[in-house]
């Protein structure tokens, strides 16, 4: 009588991590190590990020964590009488998720294309 094809799945992963347990270890390690080294580049940073927002539950606390961060810092400021412009320009630099700040930095663009 042969095995279902499940268990047959479950015993070759566990024949697999006894004999390559060693290299899995290694190799997941090295990947972490390297997506750390990724992600302080801007093209990994900026993937990265992207990739976070879209996840279900973890985009969604990011994103209200990011707005609420913006919105915060903005209305400081605008109470304090800065102008909105440099508004914007300190908030594209205090932003901490680089897609973020490139859209900022659109909105920015064409809010200066609408008021020439």
């Amino acid at each position: 009588m042969d095995l279902p094809f499940a268990d047959k799945i479950v015993i070759g992963m566990s024949n697999l991590w006894q004999h390559l347990r060693l290299l899995i270890v290694v190799g997941i390690v090295a990947g972490i190590f390297g997506l750390k080294i990724w992600y302080g580049t801007p093209q990994g940073r900026y993937f990265l990020d992207s990739v976070i927002l879209k996840l279900p539950v973890l985009g969604i606390l990011m994103r209200k964590i990011a707005v609420a961060r913006f919105t915060r810092t903005l209305g400081t400021l605008i109470s304090s009488g800065v102008p909105i412009w440099k508004d914007w320009i300190s908030q594209r630099g205090h932003r901490a998720m680089r897609w973020w700040k490139k859209r900022l930095f659109q909105v920015r663009r064409s809010l200066e294309k609408a008021n020439r």
